[in-house]
């Protein structure tokens, strides 16, 4: 029915990678908010690479910026990544 967000976050010390994949139903009508957030938008999905230091902190942050930045009424919202730490592939 509407946005879907997977993402994977690894950490090796300080340092992170954030990797964001949006998709749904819905995507469209949000595609002017994804861009102004510098997220890449294709026709049928949107991803978000991000990487950085400070560790689970600082990526607790981006994670925060990205979600609350897109202006996007999520139903459901933990910028906790703590779940998502070296999962995935």
């Amino acid at each position: 029915d509407g946005i879907n967000l997977a993402a994977r976050l690894k950490i090796a010390g300080a340092s992170w990678k954030l990797s964001v994949r949006a998709e749904g139903a819905k995507l469209s009508a949000y595609k002017p908010n994804l861009h102004a957030a510098d997220v890449d938008v294709k026709s049928d999905y949107a991803s978000l690479h991000l990487s950085g230091d400070g560790g689970l902190q600082m990526a607790q942050r981006a994670i925060g910026a990205l979600l609350y930045g897109t202006g996007i009424p999520f139903t459901q919202m933990s910028t906790n990544p703590q779940a998502l730490v070296n999962q995935g592939h």
